[in-house]
């Protein structure tokens, strides 16, 4: 693909831009803007299949839907990386199902709407998340049932609804002291979830210890041996479906 160095972006400036190119290779190493208006990267590289790595997304001022189905279809990408600048996304790499390792940087990526960042990557197998990451939004990695382990970032305070729902061969949770916020069946369907070690110090107003639940976590669980508050801490060990 040629360089595209603008910096400064209109609406639906790239909007399709090389949709359906199934013999593009390569793109630009890096798209330089820096401020993007509605949805300008808006499918843009969508149904490239033969593509294999992704360009640098330096943004730093963004607006609704820029980066919406941006990658969809790219079969054979198997790396991305997402900018710490990013706050609103929707559906990027839906459908890569070769892409198997994810960096996660995006700060404070809250939204109402369903990210499904990765949804239908079925061969993710490795999810990084960065150490300044606030927010994971709803349904960002529904259904990536590759996953096993998860580590969350003591700058992480709010996990979206259905957020890693099915993500069935996550087997280890841990991290996640600040945590504050933890949407509806957030782990629901993660059948092997048996080895969570999450310490939390602000969750004890969400969560009702006295009774189980299915919310917050996604998960069945019995206080009196899968969850411990003490001094204002709750503490989820063991917990099982």
């Amino acid at each position: 693909a040629p360089e595209l160095p603008a910096t400064t972006l209109a609406q639906y400036c790239y909007y399709q831009m090389f949709d359906g190119c199934t013999s593009l290779t390569t793109t630009p190493s890096i798209l330089p803007a820096t401020t993007l208006c509605g949805y300008c990267y808006w499918s843009m590289f969508s149904g490239c299949t033969s593509l294999t790595t992704a360009p640098v997304l330096p943004s730093t001022t963004l607006a609704s839907s820029c980066y919406s189905f941006m990658f969809k279809y790219c079969e054979n990408l198997s790396e991305i990386t997402i900018p710490n600048s990013v706050t609103e996304i929707n559906s990027p790499f839906r459908k890569c199902t070769e892409l198997k390792t994810i960096n996660y940087n995006a700060v404070n990526s809250i939204t109402t709407e369903d990210a499904e960042i990765a949804s239908g990557c079925t061969a993710l197998t490795t999810l990084n998340i960065g150490e300044s990451v606030m927010a994971i939004p709803n349904r960002a990695f529904y259904g990536c049932n590759r996953i096993t382990s998860l580590s969350l970032p003591a700058s992480v305070i709010s996990v979206g609804n259905y957020s890693f729902y099915n993500c069935s061969d996550l087997a280890s949770l841990s991290g996640g002291e600040n945590l504050s916020s933890i949407g509806n069946y957030a782990f629901w369907g993660c059948n092997k979830l048996i080895n969570a070690n999450v310490t939390a110090t602000q969750l004890t107003a969400t969560i009702n210890l006295t009774s189980p639940t299915q919310y917050n976590l996604g998960l069945y669980y019995n206080d009196s041996d899968k969850m411990q508050a003490e001094n204002g801490v709750v503490k989820f060990t063991g917990l099982k479906p």
